[in-house]
């Protein structure tokens, strides 16, 4: 007997598998090799998963700095959950505009083909997580 997937079980799935070819295609992009990435997915003290872990923390950290310039004194707490619904509610506005501008600053920066393609990946990266965000 097989069991039913619900439509957001399904999202959530679809979701989880474009995460991980994003990530594949970043370390790829950075010179890695996929073997290499494949066989250090699984340990969680393994290279993959420290450069997994640096960018996510720099991308809190740039986040939570972008955040105190444009509303000064008022920082962003740890976890999002604590912000009411109006004060989520301007985060995420404050976070899609932010985002539209570095894209466009990213689409017109480089010049060169590796450029383009972490333009490329970053852009792709925003564009699933809009589409699967409950």
């Amino acid at each position: 007997m097989t069991k039913r997937i619900s439509k957001h079980e399904r999202q959530n799935i679809a979701y989880a598998k474009a995460q991980e070819r994003l990530w594949q295609a970043q370390w790829v992009a950075e010179g890695r090799t996929l073997a290499d990435y494949k066989a250090g997915i699984d340990d969680m003290d393994s290279v993959v998963w420290d450069w997994r872990r640096s960018l996510g923390e720099a991308a809190v950290a740039a986040e939570s700095a972008a955040w105190l310039r444009d509303h000064p004194g008022n920082p962003l707490p740890e976890h999002l959950c604590a912000l009411d619904r109006a004060q989520y509610a301007e985060y995420e506005t404050w976070r899609t505009r932010r985002y539209e501008k570095q894209l466009l600053a990213e689409l017109g920066r480089g010049q060169g083909k590796k450029d383009r393609q972490f333009a490329r990946l970053k852009y792709l990266r925003r564009q699933i997580q809009a589409d699967f965000a409950p």
